[in-house]
């Protein structure tokens, strides 16, 4: 159960770490400095563009596989982890994670409909569905919208397909080429803001801040390191800050070593030794 919660650390930080969208393009018109459109019935042009421009700037790849190690502070107790994620595009995302003496510990499979773990320190296994990720822990997610966040793409919070409707409601805002989306949504009865933030020099989001809930929840997610692979750019290094009340969790991601379209296989076999876990 315990490395259960680190998997939903993991990804819940760097998932809902990202609650939203991001993107933006070089010839955005602006009426002055500073100008921001919003428009009630259609999306505004500027933000169609936006996206449209970051959207060309996404790393281009079938197969990814990304060596990676992380860090968590929670109430000022520091953990590390390490690991390997194998990607499909649009197809599966699957990871194993090893603690310092790399034994696996954990090792799991996201696919469009299912998520999968194995707990190997405790010979227990979980299958389901992104369902119980609402229920367990009152977070909308989907497999696009995670393989989004971990390849810094654009996406919509809650997950929603990428269409024109579900574009009305974000505004576009400019300062000297340092750009913003921002939207204001609900979930339930509770009002939720969002602040995407990239630059025109190279159109990558570089930080990603929601208020979530009444008691706002404040998750502010930076990507940083940005190095040159199969010349695109891509992030390196996701540092997710999560405050709630007194309490707060730093996580920090870190991709060691990245290699485009390897073959990549979701190796998974669960044992008949293991125990099934249920979550309501």
């Amino acid at each position: 159960m315990k490395n259960f919660k680190i998997l939903a650390i993991f990804f819940t930080l760097i998932v809902f770490s990202s609650c939203g969208i991001f993107k933006k393009n070089n010839n955005i018109n602006n009426d002055n400095n500073n100008n921001v459109h919003n428009y009630k019935s259609v999306p505004s042009p500027d933000v169609l563009i936006a996206i449209d421009s970051l959207s060309a700037n996404y790393l281009d790849y079938n197969s990814l596989t990304i060596k990676f190690s992380a860090d968590y502070l929670k109430d000022d107790k520091k953990s590390i982890l390490k690991g390997l994620l194998k990607f499909k595009k649009d197809s599966f995302i699957w990871g194993s994670i090893r603690p310092g003496l790399g034994i696996e510990l954990a090792r799991f499979l996201f696919t469009q409909d299912s998520i999968k773990f194995i707990d190997r320190y405790h010979k227990e296994y979980f299958v389901g569905d992104y369902s119980f990720l609402e229920k367990k822990y009152k977070i909308k997610l989907d497999f696009n919208t995670i393989q989004a966040i971990l390849t810094d793409e654009f996406f919509i919070y809650p997950p929603k397909p990428i269409i024109d409707d579900n574009l009305v409601g974000y505004v576009l805002s400019d300062s000297s080429k340092n750009f913003t989306l921002t939207q204001e949504f609900k979930v339930d009865t509770s009002l939720n803001t969002q602040e995407i933030k990239f630059t025109a020099n190279d159109y990558k989001i570089k930080t990603n801040a929601a208020v979530i809930g009444s008691e706002k929840r404040t998750l502010t997610v930076n990507y940083s390191n940005f190095k040159t692979i199969n010349n695109q750019l891509f992030p390196t290094l996701i540092n997710s800050i999560f405050l709630n009340k007194d309490k707060s969790l730093v996580f920090n991601l870190k991709y060691d070593k990245v290699i485009l379209n390897k073959e990549a296989k979701p190796t998974f076999k669960i044992s008949d030794k293991y125990k099934q876990i249920y979550f309501e």
